[in-house]
């Protein structure tokens, strides 16, 4: 249950924050570095979207679920565009929504190799005459790097649509 006085507060809040449109609802308020609508109420930060959940169906949502967005849209607070879920429901709607970033592969934000250069490294190494340190050192990653890269531990799926096999541990 969410305390009255509480929720007269981040009520005014939310009202003051919001703007409605047709679609979705956006929180024009502060954002949090994840990029999620946030309040201060009481000296307790409050997720925007779990906030307006509650609002919305009598109280806090139970332990273990989280407040989903149907829409995507981080900054939704519109009710009909959230709905509760497990952890594994939001990862499994992550997925299905091709949101998930491959941390192994050249999408990944922190990634140091391009597709082409794991390509290089797979045929020079095949080759013979390099040895992993020597390659990590060319292409700016570690020894250990190189080695999953070779024997197919990491960039997998590169490997697969370059026709490129593991090399045999």
């Amino acid at each position: 249950m969410m305390d009255a006085a509480l929720r007269v507060v981040l009520a005014a809040k939310m009202a003051a924050r919001t703007r409605k449109g047709d679609g979705c609802w956006e929180y024009a308020g502060s954002c949090s570095s994840t990029g999620y609508g946030q309040l201060v109420a009481n000296r307790r930060n409050f997720a925007a979207h779990r906030v307006a959940w509650a609002m919305a169906n009598g109280g806090w949502p139970p332990p273990g679920l989280l407040v989903m967005h149907t829409c995507d849209n981080r900054r939704c607070v519109r009710p009909d565009h959230l709905r509760l879920g497990t952890y594994r429901d939001n990862a499994r709607d992550m997925v299905s929504k091709g949101r998930h970033p491959d941390y192994r592969e050249e999408r990944s934000h922190s990634r140091k190799l391009t597709r082409d250069e794991v390509v290089e490294i797979r045929r020079l190494y095949a080759a013979g005459g390099q040895s992993g340190a020597k390659l990590g050192r060319r292409f700016g990653v570690c020894r250990q790097q190189i080695l999953r890269i070779v024997h197919g531990t990491r960039w997998t799926e590169s490997a697969r649509l370059a026709g490129i096999e593991a090399a045999s541990r």
